[in-house]
Protein backbone atom coordinates (compact mmCIF):
# COMPACT_ATOMS: atom_id res chain seq x y z
CA UNK A 1 0.00 0.00 0.00
CA UNK A 2 1.03 3.74 -0.97
CA UNK A 3 1.26 5.99 1.62
CA UNK A 4 -0.20 9.65 0.95
CA UNK A 5 -0.21 12.58 3.02
CA UNK A 6 -2.58 15.74 2.88
CA UNK A 7 -2.52 18.82 4.44
CA UNK A 8 -4.75 21.80 4.67
CA UNK A 9 -3.01 25.43 5.57
CA UNK A 10 -4.37 29.37 5.79
CA UNK A 11 -1.60 31.57 5.75
CA UNK A 12 -0.07 34.18 3.73
CA UNK A 13 2.34 34.96 1.08
CA UNK A 14 6.06 35.50 2.64
CA UNK A 15 7.49 37.08 -1.01
CA UNK A 16 5.66 37.14 -4.79
CA UNK A 17 5.20 34.16 -6.38
CA UNK A 18 7.90 33.08 -8.76
CA UNK A 19 6.72 31.22 -12.30
CA UNK A 20 8.95 29.07 -13.76
CA UNK A 21 8.33 27.00 -16.94
CA UNK A 22 9.69 23.08 -17.30
CA UNK A 23 11.91 22.05 -20.23
CA UNK A 24 8.70 20.41 -21.70
CA UNK A 25 6.72 24.20 -21.10
CA UNK A 26 4.58 22.96 -18.00
CA UNK A 27 4.04 26.28 -16.05
CA UNK A 28 5.01 26.17 -12.24
CA UNK A 29 4.82 28.50 -9.79
CA UNK A 30 6.06 28.45 -6.19
CA UNK A 31 5.44 30.98 -3.48
CA UNK A 32 6.30 30.59 0.23
CA UNK A 33 2.99 30.57 2.73
CA UNK A 34 3.48 31.49 6.62
CA UNK A 35 1.39 29.89 9.04
CA UNK A 36 0.98 31.36 12.95
CA UNK A 37 -0.45 29.20 15.72
CA UNK A 38 -0.37 29.98 18.96
CA UNK A 39 -1.96 32.31 21.31
CA UNK A 40 -0.43 36.17 20.99
CA UNK A 41 2.46 35.95 23.47
CA UNK A 42 3.24 32.31 22.33
CA UNK A 43 2.79 32.36 18.35
CA UNK A 44 5.02 30.98 16.55
CA UNK A 45 4.79 30.51 12.33
CA UNK A 46 5.62 27.46 9.96
CA UNK A 47 7.18 27.93 7.26
CA UNK A 48 5.57 25.70 3.37
CA UNK A 49 6.30 26.03 0.10
CA UNK A 50 3.97 25.83 -1.84
CA UNK A 51 3.95 24.72 -5.73
CA UNK A 52 1.46 25.16 -8.29
CA UNK A 53 1.35 23.28 -11.72
CA UNK A 54 -0.16 24.19 -14.73
CA UNK A 55 -3.33 26.44 -15.37
CA UNK A 56 -3.30 26.30 -11.28
CA UNK A 57 -0.19 28.02 -11.37
CA UNK A 58 -0.63 31.01 -14.01
CA UNK A 59 -3.59 31.20 -12.06
CA UNK A 60 -1.54 32.34 -8.78
CA UNK A 61 1.01 33.79 -10.13
CA UNK A 62 -1.67 36.45 -11.82
CA UNK A 63 -3.78 37.23 -9.13
CA UNK A 64 -1.30 36.36 -5.53
CA UNK A 65 0.79 38.98 -3.98
CA UNK A 66 3.18 39.24 -1.24
CA UNK A 67 0.96 39.39 2.27
CA UNK A 68 -1.99 37.88 0.29
CA UNK A 69 -4.24 35.21 2.74
CA UNK A 70 -5.17 32.01 1.23
CA UNK A 71 -6.52 28.40 1.68
CA UNK A 72 -4.72 25.39 0.39
CA UNK A 73 -4.98 22.18 0.52
CA UNK A 74 -2.53 19.90 -1.38
CA UNK A 75 -0.47 16.69 -0.93
CA UNK A 76 2.64 17.27 1.60
CA UNK A 77 6.79 16.93 1.99
CA UNK A 78 9.64 17.18 3.55
CA UNK A 79 12.06 17.78 0.69
CA UNK A 80 15.75 17.30 1.27
CA UNK A 81 18.97 18.06 -0.47
CA UNK A 82 22.63 18.97 -0.32
CA UNK A 83 22.95 23.07 -0.68
CA UNK A 84 26.56 23.74 -3.01
CA UNK A 85 27.99 24.49 0.38
CA UNK A 86 27.47 21.14 1.18
CA UNK A 87 25.22 21.30 4.30
CA UNK A 88 22.10 19.45 4.09
CA UNK A 89 18.91 21.47 3.87
CA UNK A 90 15.21 20.96 3.70
CA UNK A 91 11.67 22.48 3.19
CA UNK A 92 8.31 21.51 3.95
CA UNK A 93 6.64 21.99 0.61
CA UNK A 94 2.98 21.29 0.02
CA UNK A 95 1.47 20.72 -3.47
CA UNK A 96 -1.18 22.93 -4.43
CA UNK A 97 -4.66 20.96 -5.70
CA UNK A 98 -6.86 23.42 -4.06
CA UNK A 99 -6.45 26.99 -3.17
CA UNK A 100 -8.64 29.76 -2.23
CA UNK A 101 -7.62 33.38 -2.03
CA UNK A 102 -9.12 34.80 1.19
CA UNK A 103 -7.71 38.71 0.62
CA UNK A 104 -9.85 38.87 -2.29
CA UNK A 105 -13.41 41.48 -1.38
CA UNK A 106 -15.70 38.89 -2.27
CA UNK A 107 -16.01 35.24 -3.51
CA UNK A 108 -16.94 36.35 -7.11
CA UNK A 109 -13.96 38.16 -7.71
CA UNK A 110 -11.87 34.76 -6.91
CA UNK A 111 -10.82 33.35 -9.76
CA UNK A 112 -10.47 29.70 -8.14
CA UNK A 113 -13.80 29.37 -6.90
CA UNK A 114 -15.81 27.45 -9.32
CA UNK A 115 -19.28 28.01 -7.36
CA UNK A 116 -20.42 24.56 -6.83
CA UNK A 117 -19.31 24.51 -2.74
CA UNK A 118 -23.06 25.47 -1.93
CA UNK A 119 -22.33 29.13 -0.39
Amino acid sequence: MVGYAKIMVIGRLGAEPEMRFTATGKAVCSFPVAVNSGSRDKQQTEWFTAVAWERLAEICNEHLTKGAQVFIEGNFKTRSWEGRDGQKRQRNEIGVQQIRFLSVESQEEDPTNDGEDGS
